[in-house]
């Protein structure tokens, strides 16, 4: 048997047969109030969507230890940590097509396992909660509302989100024209975007699978298998392993910036010269890749110049999902009112009312919580009895 475990208050729990059978399920208050018997079961911890962002990239190679080995370097500059805090996934991936690839903080890891373990659990898997969404055959996209005013989607590929609901009707205007068929878990949620889209909406139909993930798993179809998040060996992202693999990932990199595969979702890519052989690396690869480039002065800049060309009018709809995801927590803590929001340049423009002044540096405050975003108040005011301030929020860092 298979049991599935809140990693956060309250504790729903579900016990799961090899068949995908729910067996039995509950709720508690504290890890120790569950039942002991479930010690002998294998343990998976269902964490909150909002701790693992998914993107999808393309990666000109047909052997998966290759493309696994590139992953963390295709993803370096927009992360707030080294390369070697996070550990990174491959969620879905067939030789010729995009991975669809995840990115979970190691100090989080631990912290989970820490958690179970002082309540005598032995982890055997994680998976975030939106993975167990299940998906209808006749969609490519489950989107289920949840208490405590979340929302989580679980699209066909693998890519996931879990966002504050207010923040829905933003994501549905931005991803509606890649949505053939979507399942959502509430009439009214269903009607509502129907009516943002118009005659240009995608189908979408009522499916009623619940709110929480004991009831989405009754409705799993049969053979689903759910990817375990939890390391199972030491990868690419240890010191140890970064070396070796360094001189693929500089040739993978470049070949995405020439449009042999883009990175999707990414402005841009920095490569920075190691030493003078990555420097000449840098060169004869420039080259190579843009054979126009018949004269090379500085091999970094032009790759950026020629990266910048070939990014306008590229697809930016994961970097923006990406953003939402991140400010959804400080949206819902501090029940700031969103009045307007717009994504342009690689960052959102976001309008929103709280009651102070005061509530606006502590909205800011939240945002820049933990060094991922980058964040300016470009201009306040008074309207009526509210309070409105206007932020450009992007990735990376104050410092």
């Amino acid at each position: 048997m298979r049991t599935y475990i809140s990693a956060a208050a309250p504790f729903l729990w579900a016990r799961v047969s090899r068949q995908g059978k729910v067996k039995q399920q509950g709720e508690v208050q504290s890890l120790a109030e569950l039942p002991s018997k479930l010690r002998s079961d294998e343990i998976y911890a269902v964490v909150p969507g909002e701790f693992l962002v998914t993107n999808e990239v393309s990666i000109p190679s047909r052997n998966r230890n290759k493309v696994k080995q590139a992953l963390p370097f295709a993803l370096e500059e927009k992360l707030s940590e080294e390369i070697e805090s996070f550990h990174f996934l491959i969620l879905n991936w067939n030789p010729g097509e995009n991975v669809i690839a995840a990115v979970l903080s190691r100090k989080q890891l631990s912290l989970w396992q820490e958690q179970f373990a002082n309540a005598g659990f032995a982890l055997s898997g994680l998976v975030a909660e939106y993975q167990l969404l299940p998906i209808h055959p006749r969609t490519n996209i489950t989107i289920a509302t949840q208490p405590a005013g979340k929302t989580s989607i679980h699209w066909a590929s693998g890519i996931g989100v879990t966002l504050d609901s207010t923040l829905v009707d933003i994501w549905w205007n931005q991803s509606a024209a890649k949505i053939d068929a979507a399942g959502v878990n509430s009439g009214k949620l269903a009607k509502q975007l129907l009516l943002l889209s118009g005659e240009t909406s995608p189908d979408v139909k009522e499916w009623k699978i619940g709110s929480t993930f004991p009831e989405w798993i009754q409705h799993w179809q049969k053979g689903v298998n759910v990817l375990n998040l939890l390391p199972q060996t030491r990868d690419i992202t240890e010191k140890r392993a970064r070396t070796p693999g360094l001189r693929l990932a500089i040739l993978l990199l470049v070949m995405a910036m020439a449009g042999k595969l883009g990175i999707d979702g990414y402005e841009y890519v920095q490569l920075e010269a190691m030493n003078s052989q990555f420097a000449r690396e840098m060169s004869t690869l420039l080259t190579e890749t843009f054979p126009s480039e018949k004269r090379v002065v500085n091999a970094k800049i032009q790759f950026r110049q020629k990266l910048a060309e070939l990014q306008q009018g590229g697809n930016t709809n994961h970097l923006f999902q990406q953003l939402l995801v991140l400010i959804s927590p400080s949206i819902r803590l501090s029940r700031a009112e969103i009045q307007e929001i717009s994504f342009r340049e690689g960052a959102l423009d976001l309008q929103c009312a709280v009651n102070r002044f005061s509530d606006l540096d502590s909205l800011k405050g939240k945002f820049e919580q933990g060094g991922v975003l980058k964040v300016e108040l470009t201009s306040s005011g008074s309207l009526g009895t509210k309070v409105t301030g206007r932020f450009k929020i992007q990735l990376g860092n104050n410092s």
